[in-house]
């Protein structure tokens, strides 16, 4: 019998080798535009043509920019299909910029559709009864009009946040009242956002929710920086980039579920977890790969993957969690717990025999004929024929057969018994396995189930 020693000491560091390169290069592609701090960089612009800049909360207070003005956007909002842009002047002077054309502009080379999520309760707490100064920055620059709302008696602010209510996991955005600079009462407005139904039935979603780094997962920066290989010259290398960030976006979604099973593998390379036997062992990895791969699925839903979508990648993460656990358990030492090539020094084969097993598999067949025929029309007017014209055709008769196949599959097996020796300690293990080859596929049983006949072109009599 033919067997690599080396093979599960190579499987094991290729494995860890190319799940650490994957785990950081998605983790780049899916971040490589920034994240969703509270302070983003500001997009410095210059204005083509004089803008005005609103600077109270009635709108109708402003200071006129002249053409060629530079100015930096610092966040964003869109309400009623109108855009405001939160903008400051070089001499520091804050309001809002409405013009379509500075959109257009700031467009070309950004994209700005990111919120900030928290839970609904959570932005009540840490928002209502404090000054606006208290609060903006925080998580994120609020979009407001007046520089200083503590100026204007009343006021409403506009808060780029999506807010989910851990009640119904419907999300909300914010508009917050401030009274003398005080936020007294917020009103919530209904925004699309997918899984809640699922989301307010599963498990550990609001303890999720509530943790600050899972708040910086779902959270999508407010501003992020325009492809610049989106331009024709360069479209054939911005599809291929395309496919690239495609395929990060896969590996991301399926990676990130395994980071704990791979660093609880990397610790079992160390004497920290020697003193666990090895099936205890055994049901540790999978565990932990179990219920890092549901909690990383719940928050793959909760930052706005459909979970039609994100369940694929959470079962092959799944997938790999049980592979890494079982490959980690098979190189260890069942003695002195070392993670090592466990060495093949002695197979003997105790016993050789046939097995035989059935598979059934469903086929179909399709049959087209054509045969002549005649077709006749008939015009009525009312109930009285005025026309009848006959014409010949041709007939089509497609006949699908199904079949329900039986095969006879053959096995040789051989039954070995073998020994494997630490190559630390010296321990020696024993192991009852078994080699299965495929002999003959033989079809024992062919049965038809049905056949259904389609007919075009049949004559109308």
């Amino acid at each position: 019998m033919k067997r690599n020693d080396n093979f599960p000491l190579v499987v094991l560091i290729l494995f860890l080798t190319i799940t650490i390169a994957l785990f950081a290069g998605t983790v780049y592609q899916h971040l490589m535009h920034g994240g969703p701090t509270s302070t983003p960089q500001p997009i410095t612009i210059t204005l083509q043509q004089a803008e005005p800049l609103y600077t109270s909360a009635s709108g109708y207070e402003s200071i006129s920019l002249r053409a060629g003005s530079q100015v930096k956007i610092t966040a964003y909002h869109s309400k009623d299909r109108n855009s405001m842009w939160l903008t400051e002047t070089a001499d520091e002077c804050r309001g809002i910029l409405t013009n379509p054309s500075l959109a257009i502009q700031v467009e070309q080379g950004y994209n700005a559709a990111g919120n900030y999520v928290l839970p609904l309760w959570q932005f009540y707490e840490e928002c209502i009864g404090k000054r606006f100064e208290e609060f903006d920055g925080k998580y994120r620059r609020a979009v407001f009009v007046p520089q200083h709302p503590s100026h204007a008696k009343e006021v409403v602010v506009p808060m780029p946040f999506t807010l989910r209510d851990t009640e119904d996991w419907k999300a909300y955005e914010p508009q917050v009242k401030y009274v003398d600079g005080v936020a007294t009462a917020v009103e919530y407005q209904r925004i699309r956002a997918g899984n809640a139904l699922i989301l307010r039935f599963l498990p550990f979603t609001n303890w999720l929710i509530e943790k600050p780094f899972v708040q910086q997962i779902i959270s999508k920066p407010q501003f992020t920086k325009d492809d610049p290989l989106r331009t024709s010259e360069k479209r054939a290398i911005y599809y291929l980039s395309y496919v690239v960030h495609l395929a990060g976006l896969v590996l991301y979604l399926t990676l990130m579920g395994i980071i704990p099973v791979v660093l609880l593998s990397l610790l079992l390379c160390t004497p920290l977890l020697r003193f666990i036997s090895n099936p205890a062992m055994r049901i540790i990895l999978l565990a932990v790969g179990a219920v890092s791969t549901y909690l990383w699925w719940l928050i793959t839903m909760m930052e706005g993957f459909g979970w039609w979508y994100a369940w694929l990648p959470a079962l092959c993460g799944l997938g790999l969690n049980i592979a890494l656990a079982i490959l980690m358990i098979r190189c260890r030492c069942e003695k002195c717990k070392r993670i090592a090539y466990i060495r093949l020094i002695e197979s003997t084969l105790q016993r050789q025999f046939t097995n035989i097993r059935e598979q059934t598999e469903y086929t179909s067949s399709t049959m087209r004929t054509r045969e002549k025929g005649l077709k006749k029309t008939i015009t009525k007017c009312g109930d009285e024929i005025v026309d009848e014209t006959t014409e010949d055709a041709d007939i089509i008769r497609e006949t699908t057969n199904n079949y329900k196949l039986t095969y006879e599959l053959k096995y040789n097996v051989k039954e070995y018994h073998n020994k494997y020796r630490c190559p630390h300690c010296g321990h020696v293990a024993e192991r009852d396995e078994q080699d299965r080859t495929l002999v003959s596929k033989k079809l024992v049983n062919r049965k038809h189930t049905g056949q259904t006949t389609d007919i075009y072109g049949a004559p109308k009599r």
